[in-house]
């Protein structure tokens, strides 16, 4: 049977596309809608595992080596008390490659530090450790 499918829209692509075309053209409202309760029904519910698929997309498109999980990322909040290693604040936390993906680094949690979104964007591609415990950090 999946042989047969396959064959199918092999054979009626073009007619089976222009049909796709034209149902969410005149479905857009709904599809839309449908997107919006999904999301509201997945990510919204747990935001740290949409954050870490996106960050996983960034360091796959870059090239880079590795993969943490969410697991791993909430324990790494969790160690430090959920807050930015370089100033201390608690919002807008974010994950940031202690070896820039750009420079190298992979994305393997040891090479995650939580930062907020301004030191995250102040530090830029540069390979700063804020890590109290990290061996390089009195280095820096």
């Amino acid at each position: 049977m999946r042989a047969y499918r396959v064959r199918y829209r092999e054979q009626h692509r073009e007619q089976l596309d222009q049909y796709a075309r034209k149902y969410r053209q005149e479905h857009a409202a709904e599809i839309r809608q449908a997107k919006k309760k999904w999301r509201a029904e997945h990510y919204e519910q747990d935001r740290e595992t949409a954050r870490v698929r996106n960050a996983h997309r960034h360091a796959r498109k870059l090239g880079a080596e590795g993969r943490h999980t969410t697991g791993e990322w909430l324990a790494v909040l969790a160690r430090y008390g959920s807050r930015c290693l370089a100033c201390g604040a608690t919002e807008h936390i974010q994950q940031d490659h202690v070896v820039p993906l750009v420079l190298g680094g992979s994305d393997y949690i040891d090479n995650i530090q939580p930062l907020c979104g301004g030191c995250n964007g102040r530090k830029q591609g540069r390979y700063i450790d804020y890590r109290p415990e990290s061996y390089w950090a009195d280095w820096t």
